[in-house]
């Protein structure tokens, strides 16, 4: 039997895992990393990865302090100055324009094996991490002031406090029991990469269409996207089950050949779409961050940025327990981090639900509504720069790591 101490664990290694890791390391808290897979970056630089991120200004100002936002650039980022967004039915669309806020950009899109690299090259530098791959959970228990985690048979390793961020179908939810309410979106998002036959001069693109959402989001070659198509399980199958060809003539009608022909450069890849939120996110020496305490629907590419941002208000909760010589694990502490973040991430959770059953009705007058009232928000620029900036992340009362000049 071998035994470890930890100030923190983590369980899993995804892009909020590891930004929790890099964090509480940077701060010198000795940390544990669980990850139930390898951590292998040997991929093809040629070609992109059908995963992609749409990182906020906020998320990326994480990153800048954790000093890793400049390697991230180094290698493919994907800076979008406009964002289009329209309805098949009727000439209802609002356009967001970075420069009208005074901004560069109002966001990137990134591929998320670009970020984990450099993240986790990130954190090999440090001492104060341990990094376990393909590394099982298996049970974890309580002791006085601290918890034993169980990983791969005789293993134990021990920590004040055991982080959660192994996704949507989370381990370590599933095993402390945590409450959860979950809802079928009744939507398969079908992800690609493709290349137009027009370029798409840093425009993301989304269109509202009859049986589902389509978003082109730009990356760093001039023509080339990558695509999230949201709709219903047995048109998604269809998607899928597609040759080539008929996929790329059928994903061309629906943009109306807005960008000409389109190609496909990547297989494509289906799942299913839930929204999920834990009634609680702590309890005694545990939390959850990310994916493990909430999904939403990618419509708005909100997901990875409010898990950012629970990695963030955590570490602020952390490190200002410490500094005052208190035990961290202690739910007085971790209930600080709950209040901070569920109530931003329910009222998200709750606009992109509506947003979805909105554009679902198919009724003539809802239509007409959706219509007018897009059109209505895109002319009231204050309206429309509030809601824009607030999904940028440059509105709130934002955690120290997502601040400007850490």
């Amino acid at each position: 039997m071998t035994q470890k101490n930890f100030d923190c664990i983590i369980v899993g290694a995804g892009i909020v895992g590891l930004t929790t890791a890099l964090a509480l390391a940077e701060k010198n808290f000795r940390v544990g990393l669980v990850e139930a897979g390898p951590l292998s970056f040997d991929y093809d630089k040629n070609k992109f990865d059908t995963r992609v991120s749409a990182i906020t200004r906020c998320s990326e100002q994480i990153f800048k302090n954790l000093g890793v936002w400049n390697d991230i650039q180094t290698e493919r980022v994907s800076p979008y100055e406009l964002m289009r967004v329209w309805e098949e039915q009727g000439e209802g669309a609002i356009e967001f324009n970075a420069k009208k806020l005074g901004q560069a950009n109002l966001g990137h899109i990134v591929e998320n094996r670009v970020i984990r690299k450099h993240l986790f090259n990130k954190l090999t530098q440090s001492s104060f991490i341990t990094i376990f791959t393909s590394c099982k959970c298996e049970d974890f228990y309580h002791q006085e002031d601290e918890i034993i985690l169980q990983v791969d048979g005789a293993n134990e390793l021990k920590t004040r406090l055991l982080i959660g961020a192994d996704g949507a179908c989370s381990w370590l939810r599933t095993r402390a029991e945590f409450e959860l309410a979950e809802k079928n979106y009744d939507h398969h998002a079908v992800v690609a990469v493709i290349k137009t036959e027009l370029p798409h001069n840093k425009v993301a693109r989304q269109r509202f269409l009859n049986d589902g959402i389509l978003a082109l989001l730009p990356l760093s070659e001039p023509s080339t996207h990558s695509i999230v198509w949201s709709t219903a399980p047995e048109k998604a199958k269809k998607l899928i089950e597609m040759d080539e060809a008929t996929f790329a003539a059928h994903l061309t009608d629906a943009f109306s050949s807005l960008l000409g022909k389109t190609e496909v450069l990547s297989p494509r890849i289906s799942f299913p779409l839930f929204m999920r939120h834990v009634k609680n996110y702590v309890k005694p020496r545990i939390a959850l961050i990310g994916d493990a305490a909430h999904t939403v629907h990618p419509l708005a590419g909100q997901g990875v940025n409010l898990g950012l941002l629970d990695a963030a208000s955590l570490v602020d909760v952390l490190i200002n327990a410490r500094e005052v010589g208190r035990d961290f694990g202690l739910m007085q502490h971790l209930r600080k981090y709950e209040r901070a973040r569920r109530g931003e991430n329910q009222i998200m959770l709750l606009a992109m639900a509506g947003f979805k059953n909105l554009f679902d009705q198919e009724s003539s007058t809802i239509v007409w509504a959706r219509n007018l009232g897009l059109n209505l928000t895109d002319k009231a620029e204050p309206v429309k720069n509030l809601f824009i900036k607030k999904a940028m992340g440059l509105t709130g009362d934002l955690p120290a790591l997502a601040k400007p000049f850490l």
